[in-house]
């Protein structure tokens, strides 16, 4: 029984993780998360009422600062974090970014400014450059809105495969998002915050090539004119509510599915209001998800759809495995 129970006690010391949380020696406003199986530590310094970015030892994996009063992030803030792989700044109203403010950062997989008071038009062009191995940026719900993340900021961010953002007016020739975003290869997934009364058209995207995941639920008085056709590699997509008439830009939605060959996911989220009048739109657009998609899980809450088709022809894609309609008005 002894041997048995040494057994056990080697097996649990050798392969469970042990997470210990303390004041953090080298700011005690701060709570550090260690674990045990890892040489590093994870820092949280959540709605501390902090001013200043504190000094952070470089054996820190992750840092929250998120819920504070930060207004500024100096020169060389984080200039030995080399270890460093999530950087959450949530809800600081952060107003001025200098050159070097992300300088050590090579490492970071994530940034989070989401929240903040930048003005993207009034920061260094280069105060991304540091950033060489990031792959999420999320930007979004910035208080200065109005204007467009410039892409020429974002441009060097090579590595970059998320990215959440607020979107305002397109430019005079209706691309939302400008030629230096061509050089995010590996860009494959975005998401809006801010967004309304944004006109997505067939050029709207042009500069993201590679998108597979779109998350447009966001968006208020939307409208959808073909801003997707021929995307055979999207997987996933999300849409907000679309503006009136709201048949026009379901009309095009049904249009485009017809090219969507990998879509797994639709989300139409709060799209139709009351006194929609679909006229048999429902029963093709279900025709083309389960003819030309591989849809497996399809979203539509929060929804007034006044329609209803016979059971006859109303029938599951085979492989749909998730269908929510609910709280959805019928």
């Amino acid at each position: 029984m002894k041997g048995v129970l040494c057994l056990i006690i080697i097996f649990m010391m050798k392969y469970c993780q042990f997470i210990i949380l303390v004041p953090c020696k080298f700011d005690s406003r701060c709570v550090c998360l260690n674990d045990t199986s890892k040489p590093f530590i994870n820092v949280s310094c959540v709605g501390k009422d902090i001013i200043k970015i504190p000094k952070f030892p470089p054996t820190v994996y992750s840092i929250d600062l998120s819920n504070n009063k930060i207004g500024s992030i100096p020169n060389r803030s984080f200039e030995y974090q080399v270890n460093l792989r999530i950087l959450d700044l949530t809800s600081n109203c952060i107003t001025v970014l200098e050159t070097d403010s992300f300088k050590g950062l090579q490492n970071l997989h994530k940034l989070v400014l989401e929240r903040s008071c930048i003005n993207f038009h009034k920061v260094p062009v280069s105060v991304f450059t540091p950033l060489t191995s990031l792959k999420h940026l999320n930007c979004k719900y910035i208080w200065f809105h109005g204007i467009n993340l410039p892409g020429l900021l974002v441009s060097t961010l090579i590595h970059l495969e998320y990215l959440e953002v607020d979107v305002s007016q397109s430019t005079p020739y209706g691309i939302l998002f400008d030629k230096h975003f061509t050089k995010l290869l590996n860009l494959t997934k975005l998401k809006t915050g801010v967004c309304s009364g944004i006109e997505f058209d067939e050029k709207t995207f042009i500069n993201m090539k590679y998108l597979t995941a779109i998350d447009l639920s966001s968006c208020v008085s939307q409208k959808y004119n073909q801003s997707l056709y021929g995307r055979n590699k999207l997987n996933s997509l999300a849409l907000g509510t679309f503006i009136l008439p709201q048949t026009k830009s379901f009309l095009s939605l049904i249009s485009d599915v017809k090219t969507f060959s990998s879509l797994e996911s639709l989300f139409l989220i709060g799209s139709f209001e009351p006194n929609v009048e679909f006229n048999g739109l429902i029963f093709r657009f279900f025709n083309n998800l389960q003819i030309h998609t591989k849809i497996k899980e399809l979203r539509l809450n929060n929804n007034y759809i006044r329609e209803i088709l016979p059971p006859e022809k109303f029938s599951y894609h085979q492989e749909l495995f998730k269908f929510w309609i609910s709280p959805t008005i019928s």
